[in-house]
């Protein structure tokens, strides 16, 4: 058990208390001390002159004094009632002796143990001008003096406690002072820790306080500093392997590092189609026109393909040449494909009218694309739809079809009917894939990725890839991911033993969607523990999209110990700036990057420089799409946080450790 520690300001406060108490109790002791003296003095001083006064008036008397008047005298002195006890002895007779019972003493008996008063009784002697005749003894009552010592005390302790209770609060208010700098120093410290790098406006004049915010506001901005010339480096080092300069779309090499990736990740990419766009005259109108009026052309032509790409996430544009261009468009229909090629056709058509005295002319190739092709099959497929577009008169785009098994299509009204049963009965089924902890030798799982699946036809499941598209087109995802989220959370409720973390894709739908925030928010509120074994991950460019949604999501979520997420990082071409402002705890490396990684050693660079960048924000990083077991030893040797792949383990019914 962590042993709590005291802050320096409870500590400054208890060094004052002490010093307090330090003092309190030898004044205290002090005073005390000397107002017992005083009071054994002026006692001492009363009995001696009661006594001489005594033995005075008895020794001037012509002869012995009457009883009945030294009795009088005596009573009167009594009534004082600061004696015990009073005795006139004249010639060895007893001539008066009074004493009166001992006065109860409400004064505490520890207080008369610690401060006794101790007074001697006072004697005179009775003298003639020849000899001794008699003697005076006075004793003192002491009840009295305890009272006023036990008074004088109390009234000491009062005086000390209000002068405390002053003192305690003028200490907290400078200390509250002198130390506002430390605080602020400490809430700088925390916001560097969240990727804020801030800088202290207000110096204090102490000297000490003041170099302690000096040196954090030089460490904040050297921190910023380092973090955006990481930015800038990674930036750049993208730029020069993976865009075309020119146009700022992906090149030819990452345009086919995406193309792989989803062909052969069976839980991204179900179908789609590949267009091939050419432009022919282009070679010819650079010679007629120059240089400048042909780039003018080319990006023309690359921000149109820059628009579609941007009307959905998943759509990626690529340049390869100044007459060639790509474009991959997942998770489309036929119906969409031949509607999308319309488009493309008329708005090339358009730039290349609008300019006089050209021969450019536009063709598309389009291949589409199902479950368990290859993507060289998919390019010469491709290709060939261009050669066919080409030799057309009527239309310049072709589409390249394969025949493929009917029984194995279900159209939109049967898809959205499954879909809707699918929801009415919250009848989707978890698959579980490990996400190993790479900082570790026993490389425990760091968490599990959570996939949805729809069952089929005699016992078989949808993956993800294949029913989400069309749950996107009716709009119907933010259902489905709740089902998914109350399912986990059952889930999580009945895994008492490992306690491990999950994490669960959110669609683009879903974090549009306004009111899944706070329903989430009352769920876990429900749940108190839940939250902090959850992570929310959603894909990069959707948060890009939606950033003022995501941050309500955060700022809603955060608190309660949920975790985020960036899904499919790198996919596009946005500057990792944003990294530095945005509260995430993970990203994960698009598979693209990760595929075939132990023999590109680009690709090995750009991971290292970005996993830099991430960890100097405090995010951790995680690779994703494993798939071979070189890829997988490349990858154990480099700073990377999490693995996870087919080759370490596939999606199963219930978490395993792999």
């Amino acid at each position: 058990m962590e042993r709590a520690i005291m802050s320096l300001r409870n500590q400054f406060i208890t060094v004052i208390l002490s010093i307090l108490a330090l003092v309190f109790i030898g004044t205290f002791f002090i005073s005390v001390d000397s107002f017992k003296a005083y009071l054994n003095n002026h006692l001492h001083q009363q009995m001696t002159s009661v006594a001489n006064t005594l033995g005075s008036a008895v020794a001037q008397a012509d002869k012995p004094p009457e009883k009945a008047r030294l009795s009088r005298a005596m009573d009167k002195m009594f009534e004082q009632g600061i004696y015990q006890e009073i005795s006139v002895e004249f010639n060895n007779n007893i001539l008066y002796e009074r004493e009166k019972s001992s006065s109860t003493v409400s004064v505490p008996r520890w207080f008369q143990y610690f401060f006794p008063i101790e007074i001697l009784p006072v004697t005179e002697d009775i003298t003639s001008p020849n000899n001794i005749t008699g003697s005076v003894t006075v004793i003192a009552d002491l009840a009295d003096a305890y009272e006023k010592l036990w008074g004088e005390s109390v009234a000491t302790l009062w005086w000390f406690m209000a002068c405390a209770v002053i003192m305690v609060f003028i200490s907290m208010l400078l200390l509250n002072l002198l130390l506002k700098p430390l605080a602020l120093v400490k809430h700088q410290a925390d916001a560097i820790c969240d990727r804020k790098f801030s800088v202290q406006q207000h110096i204090p004049h102490t000297p000490e306080l003041r170099s302690v915010v000096t040196a954090m506001n030089r460490m904040s901005t050297k921190v910023r500093s380092m973090f955006d010339e990481q930015n800038d480096l990674t930036d750049r080092l993208r730029e020069q392997v993976y865009k075309n300069e020119l146009t700022g779309l992906g090149n030819r090499r990452f345009f086919y590092m995406q193309l792989d990736h989803l062909i052969y990740s069976e839980d991204e990419f179900f179908q789609g189609a590949l267009f091939i766009i050419e432009f022919r005259g282009i070679s010819s109108y650079k010679k007629k026109h120059g240089f400048e009026a042909t780039v003018k052309h080319i990006k023309d032509i690359a921000k149109v393909l820059n628009e579609i790409s941007h009307t959905n996430d998943k759509f990626m544009a690529g340049h390869f040449s100044d007459q060639s261009f790509a474009l991959l468009t997942p998770d489309i229909s036929l119906d969409e494909i031949k509607s999308l090629a319309d488009t493309l056709s008329k708005r090339m058509d358009a730039i290349n009218t609008s300019i006089a005295d050209t021969e450019i002319t536009t063709n598309i190739g389009i291949a589409t694309y199902r479950k368990g092709g290859t993507s060289t099959d998919l390019l010469s497929e491709a290709d060939m739809a261009l050669r066919a577009a080409q030799a057309n008169d009527k239309e310049n785009w072709h589409i390249y079809t394969t025949e493929l098994d009917k029984d194995d299509i279900m159209s939109a009204t049967q898809w959205k009917k499954t879909l809707t049963k699918a929801i009415e009965t919250k009848d989707i089924i978890l698959h579980y894939q490990p996400v190993l902890n790479n900082k570790t030798k026993a490389r425990k799982p760091l968490h599990y990725e959570v996939l949805m699946r729809l069952p089929a036809k005699e016992g078989e499941l949808y993956n993800a890839s294949v029913f989400v598209p069309m749950a996107e087109t009716f709009n119907m995802m933010v259902d489905f991911d709740k089902i998914v989220i109350e399912k986990l959370i059952d889930a999580i409720k009945k895994d008492k033993k490992h306690k491990h973390k999950y994490a669960f894709n959110l669609s683009a739908h879903t974090l549009d969607d306004h009111g899944f925030a706070d329903w989430l928010k009352e769920l876990f509120n429900k749940n108190k523990t839940i939250a902090k074994r959850l992570i929310l991950e959603i894909p990069e460019a959707a948060v890009l999209n939606a950033m003022t949604n995501f941050n309500h999501l955060v700022a809603e979520l955060g608190p309660l110990g949920c975790e985020f997420s960036l899904d499919h990082f790198g996919r596009g071409f946005s500057s990792f700036q944003y990294l530095s402002t945005l509260n995430v705890n993970y990203i994960k490396i698009d598979g693209c990057f990760i595929r075939n990684i132990d023999k590109d050693i680009d690709n090995q660079f750009f991971l290292h420089v970005l996993t830099e960048i991430a960890h100097t924000v405090d995010i951790k990083v995680i690779a994703e799409n494993i798939e071979k077991e070189t890829e997988l030893k490349a990858l154990r040797e480099t700073v990377i946080d999490g693995l996870q792949g087919y080759i370490i383990g596939k999606p199963t019914a219930e978490p395993s450790s792999a």
